[in-house]
C-alpha cells in the first residue's frame, strides 16, 4: 500500500497532505527490549544525515566501549549480542539521535521530548538539556553496570491497574516488584526469574493478562541496587542546563524546568511514575 504511493501506483487507503503543526509533535524514546537485529542499516546506507550522526556518536563512545556502534549497525550484531545491555543501550542511543538529526533535516523538530528508561537519557539530549556527549558517557556507564545484573531476574508486562497489581503482589506475599507503570491498566513487573514463572501462572489461571518479556535482566527493581554506588562515582560531576523545549521526564511524571540530570537521576531513569514502588512501598 504504501509502496504503491511512494512510487506513484493509485492507493485509495492512504491519506496524505495531512499533519499537525510543529508545537504539538513530541518524540518518544524506547528503551531496552526495542532492539532488533538489523536495525539502523539501512538507514546508515541511505541517510547521510543519519549516518553522519551516528558515526559522531560513535567518535564519543568507542574510546570507553572499545568497539564501534558504526560497525555493529553496518555489518550487524546477532540476537545474542543483543540480548546484552552494554551492546543494545549504546545502539539503541545511538539510532535515536541518528533519527533526530535525520528528521531534522527534513524540517521535522518536536517540541516536547520523553523517553523510558535508556530513552530518557536521547530525550534529554534532544531537548537540549545534555549535551551529546554527556548523555553518550551516561548511557555507556549505566549500560556496563547494568551489565553486570543479567541472569539475576526477569521482567514481564501485566494487563492490570496500579492499585490492582500491587494488591495482588501483597496477596501472594510475592517479591517480585512494580518496575514500571505504562497505562490505566498495564504495569511492568520485575523480580527473581522463579518468581516470575509463579506469577505467570498464577495470572493466567485467574485470566488475567501476563507475558514475560524477553529480557534477562530485572531492570527498575532491587536486582539494581549492587550497582548503585558505582554508577554514581562514574557519573560523579554530571551536569545538565535547562532544557531548551519541553521535557517530560518518566522518573518523575512532571516536566522537567531547571532541575539537574544528574547522576541520581538518571540511576533512577524509569517509567512513569513512582516506578520503583513494590507492594511495600519501598
Amino acid at each position: 500500500m504504501l509502496g504503491d504511493f511512494l512510487d506513484g501506483a493509485p492507493a485509495p487507503a492512504v491519506i496524505a497532505d495531512t499533519g499537525v503543526r510543529g508545537d504539538q509533535i513530541a518524540f518518544v524514546f524506547s528503551g531496552n527490549g526495542a532492539q532488533f537485529p538489523g536495525m539502523g542499516r539501512d538507514a546508515l546506507r541511505t541517510n547521510a544525515v543519519f549516518r553522519a550522526a551516528v558515526e559522531e556518536v560513535d567518535g564519543l563512545l568507542r574510546p570507553e566501549l572499545g568497539w564501534s556502534v558504526t560497525e555493529l549497525l553496518e555489518h550487524g550484531v546477532g540476537a545474542e549480542m543483543l540480548a546484552r545491555a552494554d551492546v543494545a543501550q549504546p545502539l539503541l542511543f545511538a539510532v535515536q539521535v541518528g533519527i533526530v538529526r535525520a528528521l531534522g533535516a527534513v524540517g521535522i523538530r518536536a517540541a516536547a521530548y520523553l523517553g523510558h528508561s535508556v530513552g530518557e537519557i536521547a530525550a534529554a539530549w534532544g531537548s537540549g538539556a545534555l549535551s551529546l556527549a554527556d548523555a553518550g558517557r551516561v548511557v555507556v556507564v549505566r549500560s556496563r553496570h547494568q551489565q553486570r545484573t543479567q541472569g539475576e531476574g526477569r521482567m514481564a508486562a501485566a494487563a492490570l491497574a496500579h492499585d490492582t497489581a500491587r494488591t495482588i503482589l501483597a496477596e501472594l506475599d510475592s517479591s517480585a516488584e512494580l518496575a514500571a507503570f505504562n497505562a490505566a491498566r498495564s504495569v511492568t513487573i520485575s523480580g527473581p526469574g522463579e518468581e516470575i514463572r509463579r506469577l505467570e501462572t498464577e495470572l493466567q489461571r485467574r485470566g488475567l493478562g501476563f507475558r514475560a518479556l524477553d529480557l534477562d535482566f530485572a531492570f527498575h527493581s532491587q536486582a539494581m541496587d549492587p550497582i548503585r554506588k558505582d554508577l554514581l562515582a562514574e557519573l560523579a560531576g554530571l551536569s545538565s542546563r535547562p532544557p531548551e523545549a519541553r521535557l517530560l521526564s518518566t522518573v518523575t511524571g512532571q516536566m522537567i524546568e531547571a532541575e539537574p540530570l544528574d547522576a541520581e537521576h538518571h540511576l533512577r531513569a524509569k517509567a512513569l511514575p513512582l516506578v520503583r514502588c513494590s507492594h511495600g512501598d519501598r
